[in-house]
């Protein structure tokens, strides 16, 4: 250590936590499913009562829905 340097000097500055440093792309993430899971109630009811649609296309939209979730993740 030289003559003229401190202590407080040499030591590295503190690393951001993990959360912090995660914190955005958890945001971004919750911010998505929720974004897609909004449509999840609303499309049965625009499909039977504004569509027109019996319960059975009902459940064919809500199926097709949920087939689809996994599908656009890989």
């Amino acid at each position: 250590m030289t003559p003229g340097m401190s202590i407080a000097s040499s030591v590295s500055e503190p690393r951001p936590s993990v959360v912090t440093a995660l914190a955005p792309l958890m945001i971004a993430v919750l911010v998505g499913f929720l974004v897609i899971g909004a449509a999840l109630p609303v499309l049965p009811l625009h499909v039977h009562d504004g569509l027109g649609f019996g319960p059975v296309m009902v459940g064919v939209v809500a199926g097709c829905q949920f087939a689809a979730s996994p599908v656009a993740r890989i």
